[in-house]
């Protein structure tokens, strides 16, 4: 099973990995640059609240987890974009759309590696509970 896990996990990169490559090539272009930023904030807020939601619902389980800084810095890498362009409003839009789809990917990829851990984790600590005859909450 965990063999699988890998597999998939790394297949899921694997295909991110090739779509950024081709996407990077499509930012060269000021038009795409321009779509692409104009639904970017979306894109990215809906993966934001999907791991913002998940976060507080599970806050003190994803203490112990350290995945979750690289998503961090690159959050604040993001957030520097219009500071560093400094009012260049094309390099803006380009750094947006350069380093926008894996920001909305690892947002993805951390919500469903969590989601999944967390659910294996919890089957078992039921199961546990059981075999002791301990009630859940």
């Amino acid at each position: 099973m965990r063999k699988m896990y890998t597999v998939l996990l790394l297949s899921t990169f694997l295909v991110g990995a090739r779509a950024q490559a081709e996407h990077k090539e499509d930012c060269d272009r000021a038009e795409y640059s321009q779509q692409y930023a104009a639904g970017f904030n979306r894109e990215l807020n809906g993966a934001l609240d999907r791991f913002k939601n998940q976060d507080k619902s599970s806050r003190s389980k994803l203490d112990g987890m350290k995945a979750a800084s690289d998503f961090k810095v690159q959050l604040l890498s993001l957030d520097g974009i219009p500071m560093i362009a400094g009012g260049n409003k094309a390099a803006e839009l380009r750094a947006t759309c350069l380093l926008g789809p894996n920001a909305i990917s690892k947002a993805d990829v951390l919500y469903a590696v969590t989601e999944r851990a967390w659910k294996l984790l919890e089957s078992k600590v039921a199961a546990e509970a059981q075999v002791k005859k301990v009630t859940m909450p």
